[in-house]
């Protein structure tokens, strides 16, 4: 799988140790190429760097000259109370620019569903009108748009919520979480536009888009091949357990068109429900 646009054979990859960046981490012994990692907090192996400071982000660079650069370090809303932390989209703006003022490498930018806003209905394509409703979704659209206006090769890669095995929140691990210890579940009491991708899925899709060519692209999606919604997570947990859930808000639905990861040759054997039973095995 080598690209066919651009050198690329050492890769930064940006908070390793965040959810994704630990699941890329894991799978970078898949591929030949030379992987560097850093992260705001210490850890072993690994280059300890504040993204939002320029000399810490000189200073990284001064010992490394990676050809590509998968940026995946933010502050990402761990509460709903988060989408709307200006100063954390700020923060994240920051390390972008630091990033771009430093090195001259191409990035592969982790974005998200949040740049589309409350679309409802029909399959979402990367050409969509875009209508962020919350600071962290307009964050990302001016890190998208930065990105664009920069003198060099980039991809932004829109994912949706990201879950798994090593989460301990949000709303599918508290979802199994009740259902597994006889709890009633805290769901939003107000429609939420909602969809989620199990982060291993994610992480190797990702690390495979970035040795494929994607010159001629500078955005994608990512995520399953399902029509998701609250009301759908909540009926797909619920026929797990075998156990019904008084919940009658309606929420609205999403889905990803995913006809450019179908041109790059990427499958996803993956799906919403199989990745969520999945994750039930291992810990029922």
């Amino acid at each position: 799988m080598d690209n066919m646009g651009y050198d690329l054979n050492s890769f930064l990859v940006t908070g390793s140790t965040g959810l994704l960046g630990r699941e890329i981490e894991r799978n970078t012994k898949d591929y030949n190429s030379k992987f560097f990692f850093t992260s705001r907090s210490p850890k072993k192996g690994n280059l300890q760097c504040d993204l939002t400071s320029l000399k810490d982000v000189k200073n990284l660079a001064d010992e490394l000259s990676p050809s590509c650069i998968i940026h995946c370090a933010a502050y990402v809303p761990k509460i709903l109370d988060d989408y709307d932390d200006f100063s954390a989209s700020e923060k994240n703006i920051q390390m972008l620019e630091n990033l771009l003022l430093v090195f001259s490498s191409p990035i592969v930018l982790i974005s998200s569903m949040t740049v589309y806003g409350m679309v409802s209905g029909e399959p979402v394509s990367e050409n969509n009108d875009l209508n962020p409703q919350s600071a962290y979704g307009r964050g990302k659209m001016r890190a998208e748009n930065i990105l664009l206006k920069a003198d060099r090769p980039s991809l932004s890669v829109r994912i949706p919520g990201l879950y798994g095995s090593d989460r301990n929140n949000g709303l599918v691990y508290n979802l199994i979480h009740s259902l597994k210890e006889n709890i009633t579940p805290v769901l939003p009491l107000r429609p939420l536009l909602w969809a989620g991708m199990d982060v291993s899925d994610a992480a190797k899709i990702i690390l495979m888009i970035c040795h494929l060519d994607w010159s001629n692209l500078s955005v994608i999606n990512v995520g399953y091949r399902d029509k998701y919604s609250i009301n759908r997570l909540v009926a797909i947990v619920s026929g797990i357990f075998n156990k019904s859930i008084d919940y009658n808000i309606k929420h609205p639905t999403f889905q990803f068109d995913l006809n450019l990861l179908d041109q790059m040759g990427v499958t996803i054997n993956n799906s919403l429900e199989q990745s969520i039973r999945a994750i039930i095995n291992k810990h029922v």
